[in-house]
């Protein structure tokens, strides 16, 4: 009976990757026989890029493709994507994002599911549809902790210094780390996990270093303790320099008590110290009184409303990336070939939108990425730590890290 119930669930595998080379005969790459599990990249809108493994080259994602273990996907400041398994796992990639899928296979032991995807930078909404089976793995790695679900859905922060917070949006979720630290998270709560990474930074993470230099703490819904009131002020600090935008500007000056000010009207110095004076706001700010339930359901609305906002963008042309402007591209299809950060790159914030503050991983890697050899070090060391011992049988798996060539402007 199990051997039948894993050829079903095989063959509706196949049946599906058939399907999607049939009914997108053109896309950059279809289902071979050869390849019995990807998962289905769709750009939604903006630059989303994806490197083959094994390639130095980054393509650009204008309709669905493949997405094979080892494989590696970004965003550019405009840009959201959406990765999907046909089991029904459903990942969404905010603007400014790296992700890296590690594995994605059934073993043929016990026909479970293994879907494990790594998070170097960014931000991702991951669902899981169901109960899984006792024999599922599905995980999110970040660069300093594993995150564990059985079938819910959840929201995962990689700032550029490689702190992490993740959100349950519902049921529970379960974070573990080198250390052994773990914590399991439900709606309305918080797990966040710092890591502290000396300066000059190491070149990559050991083992012993992230068992000494990770913190885990479980914000509860009331931020009481003086260790859950830090982790939220470090919290609102991430959101800041993760992706800085006017929404999210005025969102936070709001949360914090600082009057509204209209960054369009500001030169680059006084946007310099506005946002000075927000972060110094930041690290004084007392959350005792904060209800993090409200807090949260405020930002997941604004996330939804600068969705909303992007919807209908153009995709990205296939020139676009390469830092030139290519016949073809302009600021609205190609916003980063277009931009010039060399006033706000290098300040530590990583400020998205527009052709003036339009910084993303691809362009600004001093603000947006400065950690990348790092960040793939510790999530891959963190996914073979808690990897499962390799069964008979089973297939899959990949592992590429973060590629140091930049045909497509990796770096700054």
């Amino acid at each position: 009976m199990k051997k039948l119930s894993r050829l079903i669930r095989a063959l509706f595998v196949a049946l599906t990757l058939i399907m999607i080379s049939v009914v997108n005969p053109i896309a950059p790459q279809v289902a071979r026989a050869d390849d019995p599990f990807a998962a289905t990249l769709k750009p939604i809108t903006g630059l989303v890029e994806y490197l083959p493994k094994g390639s130095t080259t980054w393509q650009v994602a204008q309709d669905v493709v493949l997405i094979k273990p080892g494989d590696q996907v970004r965003t550019a400041d405009d840009g959201l994507a959406q990765l999907n398994t046909v089991t029904g796992i459903q990942v969404d990639l905010e603007t400014t994002s790296y992700v890296e899928l590690a594995e994605l296979s059934m073993s043929d032991a016990n026909g479970g599911l293994i879907f494990n995807l790594l998070e170097f930078v960014g931000a991702v909404s991951v669902n899981v549809p169901g109960q899984l089976k006792a024999a599922d793995r599905v995980q999110i790695t970040v660069p300093s902790g594993s995150i564990s679900v059985k079938g819910t859905r959840f929201y995962v922060l990689v700032s550029p210094q490689l702190n992490s917070a993740v959100v349950s949006l519902e049921h529970e979720v379960s974070i573990k780390t080198a250390g052994g630290q773990t914590v399991g998270v439900t709606p309305d709560e918080v797990a966040y996990l710092t890591l502290n990474i000396p300066s000059p930074a190491p070149v990559s993470f050991t083992e012993s270093f992230l068992k000494s230099n990770v913190a885990l703490i479980k914000v509860n819904a009331k931020p009481v303790t003086d260790s859950e009131k830090k982790a939220v002020r470090d919290l609102l600090h991430d959101l800041l320099i993760s992706r800085s935008n006017p929404q999210v500007v005025a969102f936070l000056r709001n949360l914090v008590g600082l009057p509204a000010v209209d960054s369009s009207k500001l030169s680059a110095d006084e946007e310099t110290k506005s946002l000075q004076e927000l972060m110094t706001a930041i690290q004084s700010y007392d959350p005792g009184t904060l209800s993090l339930a409200g807090f949260l359901k405020q930002y997941f609305d604004l996330l939804s409303k600068i969705r909303q906002d992007m919807a209908g963008k153009a995709l990205a042309p296939a020139t676009c990336g390469n830092q030139v402007k290519d016949p073809g591209e302009t600021a609205e299809n190609c916003a980063t070939d277009m931009v010039d950060v060399s006033s706000s790159c290098g300040n530590g914030i990583c400020q998205v939108g527009g052709t003036t503050h339009g910084e993303s991983l691809l362009v600004c890697s001093k603000d947006c990425l400065p950690f990348g050899a790092q960040a793939s070090s510790g999530a891959h060391l963190i996914a073979d730590l808690f990897k499962p011992p390799v069964v008979a049988g089973g297939f899959g798996g990949g592992g590429g890290g973060i590629s140091t060539p930049r045909p497509s402007g990796v770096g700054n």
